[in-house]
């Protein structure tokens, strides 16, 4: 997928900004395995810069998803049970099933939530 500005942990997004670091795309949602068995959740935004770490500012090669089935969503993420629903539901009756976490494409992100447009990706692969 490119280049991606993860959030620093310690930080705002903002800080890239501050480092001349601009957007160049959506901002996505990711999660992966925490070592302590939790979930990690990443927030980043797309960007056009070197790869690398610099003052806690991660850019990282964000791979692709080889296979997903997706579903746009329209509204706050407070409502998204109902899309995500819907997915599973497309995902079990197509013959597939769910390899990872699901990422999260914020398309369009106004002031107001409700107007929100955000794509939500499900790896999967074929059901065998």
């Amino acid at each position: 997928m490119g280049a991606w500005l993860l959030d620093p942990p310690d930080g705002p997004p903002a800080r890239g900004s501050a480092a001349g670091i601009a957007p160049s795309g959506p901002g996505v949602t990711c999660y992966e395995d925490a070592p302590d068995g939790g979930i990690l959740i990443h927030a980043g935004v797309e960007v056009s810069a070197p790869l690398g770490e610099d003052d806690g500012l991660r850019i990282v090669d964000l791979p692709p998803v080889e296979q997903a089935a997706t579903v746009m969503h329209r509204g706050s993420m407070d409502a998204v049970l109902p899309p995500v629903q819907t997915l599973g539901r497309w995902i079990d009756a197509n013959g597939y099933r769910s390899i990872g976490y699901p990422r999260e494409v914020n398309l369009e992100c106004p002031d107001d939530h409700d107007e929100w447009v955000t794509e939500l990706q499900e790896p999967v692969t074929v059901r065998g």
